[in-house]
């Protein structure tokens, strides 16, 4: 019969020193962009600038100083374009729905066209273009996310020299981003008509239910409404099973991180502890995500809850919604995950 440390010992036991590089250099991305976000002019934007220097810290290019260059740019690229298609959401709704549909398309692509990256860039691409809904948000917007987006590609630039083993081809590290990249043995067509029909599913899926949670916001009085649509880019994956595995795990996650988050907040912890607390949740969810996204989730949920509590007298009301928002996005994958275009043979497995 185990013990109730023994959960924890496992876990511990699955960390590995690739783990530990892996998170730290997006970690030092999210410190840079929290410094970033103390200048006035960017405060209003704090969650863009830490967004972006996250996901770009968070890509590991390959090859040369150009091509990863190159590969960082096209990146950046679609971070600014996330958050256009945001703004020009502002505008009508009809612009909204056709965002949603466009991006759904084009998180598809991604995976395809950064096969070994796209958990990096989808999800903050995603989280862009929902926060410029949300906070109606103009150029001063883009010019945050240009910015910040270069100087992490300095900064990215910067590690290559310092630490110039672990973006080598043969690093553990490298060899651990590049496994489906081995995988090829032939050229990859980039082309949109080249996705498979499992991803095609996963399209139709992704974009119906951002439509149908675009239209579930518009009937609630919540500056935190995003998070629906935000969960659901986020637990909905190509197969049955995985799809229920993370719905749960990100509701169990949310749900005690919202809780341990706004006790946190209760303690009102002195200022100087606020910023290595932040730190310390983001490299604790970026360690362990890929071995249990529940536990994960709740380390992200108190730096959510910290960060945006820090900022409003209201923190209890930020971690209900928190939940309920993500209860009801992951709801909608839920439900969705039984009637819409799935494969089948998946569901041995859940």
């Amino acid at each position: 019969m185990s013990t109730p440390s023994q959960p924890k010992q496992n876990l511990l036991k699955k960390i590995t020193h690739q783990d530990v590089e892996s998170a730290a250099l997006p970690t030092l991305g999210v410190f840079v962009g929290l410094l970033l976000a103390q200048i006035p002019f960017f405060g209003p934007f704090a969650g863009f600038i830490v967004m972006v220097m996250q996901c770009l810290m968070n890509v590991r290019p390959k090859g040369t100083y150009k091509e990863r260059l190159q590969i960082l740019s096209y990146v950046l690229l679609i971070l600014l374009g996330t958050t256009l298609w945001g703004i020009i959401g502002t505008y009508h709704w009809v612009n909204v729905v056709l965002g949603v549909i466009l991006l759904s398309v084009a998180l598809s692509y991604w995976r395809h066209f950064f096969p070994d990256d796209w958990r990096s860039i989808n999800a903050p691409a995603a989280a862009l273009y929902f926060f410029s809904l949300a906070v109606k948000a103009n150029e001063i917007a883009v010019v945050a996310v240009l910015i910040s987006g270069v100087l992490a590609i300095l900064l990215q630039a910067l590690m290559w020299r310092v630490w110039p083993s672990a973006f080598e081809n043969r690093s553990p590290l490298m060899r651990l981003r590049s496994r489906r990249a081995r995988k090829r043995t032939h050229k990859l067509d980039l082309s949109v008509a080249s996705l498979k029909p499992d991803l095609w599913r996963y399209t139709f899926r992704l974009a119906f239910l951002l439509v149908l949670s675009v239209w579930l916001i518009s009937y609630t009085h919540s500056f935190h409404a995003y998070w629906i649509p935000l969960t659901i880019v986020i637990v909905l994956q190509d197969n049955h099973s995985d799809t229920l595995k993370r719905v749960g795990g990100r509701i169990l996650g949310t749900f005690i991180g919202s809780i341990i988050g706004s006790f946190i907040l209760v303690l009102h912890p002195e200022p100087v502890l606020g910023m290595p607390l932040l730190i310390l949740c983001m490299f604790t969810f970026l360690l362990i995500v890929k071995h249990n996204y529940p536990v994960a989730c709740i380390f992200l949920t108190i730096y959510i809850i910290l960060l945006i509590g820090q900022q409003t007298t209201h923190s209890f009301t930020v971690a209900i919604e928190r939940s309920l928002f993500t209860l009801v996005g992951g709801f909608l994958v839920f439900i969705s995950s039984f009637i819409l275009f799935w494969n089948r043979k998946q569901i041995q497995s859940s």
